[in-house]
């Protein structure tokens, strides 16, 4: 694992850790990629999906992609973000967990 993969992780550890339990959103880790079971190769997530992903209390959607150092959205993201604010769903690119609760003073309400 990278430097930059480990600071990812870590950050979306650290995101899911501070608003698992809060009582605003609902929200859990969104894997994607690919693993090997034997000898099959297999496939898991929709790419381009972000990092997290959950609900408001009323129901609308969030998504948060994690981004660490210089990395940036590629195009599938791009087209998830452009989707979901299309379907006026909430999406965030953070980059620590301070523009998480800035996020979700801005978009959501007790």
């Amino acid at each position: 694992m990278t430097i930059q993969n480990e600071a990812h992780q870590k950050l979306v550890k650290a995101i899911l850790k501070t608003f698992g339990c809060d009582s605003r959103i609902f929200i859990w880790p969104n894997n994607t990629g690919t693993a090997y079971r034997g000898k099959a190769l297999l496939k898991f997530g929709l790419k381009g999906s972000p990092d997290i992903i959950g609900m408001t209390r009323a129901g609308i959607f969030i998504g948060i992609e994690v981004k660490t150092g210089k990395a940036v959205l590629g195009k599938q993201q791009k087209v998830f973000r452009e989707k979901s604010e299309l379907f006026r769903a909430h999406y965030l690119v953070a980059r620590c967990v301070d523009d998480v609760a800035v996020f979700l003073n801005e978009t959501c309400t007790q």
